[in-house]
């Protein structure tokens, strides 16, 4: 497998997380259905460092739509998917949550997210 040297994965992620200015993070289904969305900031990444970006303050939802989490999306401000098929689990995946049940109404917080480029 080839390898990308460290200014073409910085150049990457910085191309990924520019799509995500005012877009969302969204939880969904295995059907693909909302369970909760939180939004990211008008910018929502910082530049790039060592091939991984750290997201800025993500708006929680305050009001969930609720189900069983099954994995994770980012979309940009139109709602387009930029980043499909984020594992999501309560352990040992790419986004840990407290549980993959959320009721409707519940409230759903980011606390810390990165994005890395990988080799």
């Amino acid at each position: 497998m080839p390898t990308h040297i460290l200014a073409t994965r910085n150049l990457v992620t910085d191309a990924v997380v520019d799509q995500l200015d005012n877009g969302d993070l969204q939880f969904q289904t295995s059907g693909d259905a909302e369970v909760a969305t939180c939004d990211f900031a008008a910018t929502a990444f910082g530049a790039s460092v060592a091939g991984v970006a750290t997201a800025n303050a993500i708006t929680s939802d305050a009001s969930a739509v609720g189900g069983v989490v099954d994995h994770a999306v980012f979309r940009n401000s139109g709602g387009t998917e930029i980043v499909l098929g984020i594992t999501v689990g309560t352990s040992a995946t790419e986004i840990i949550i407290s549980s993959l049940t959320i009721a409707p109404t519940d409230q759903v917080a980011v606390t810390s997210l990165t994005y890395e480029c990988m080799d």
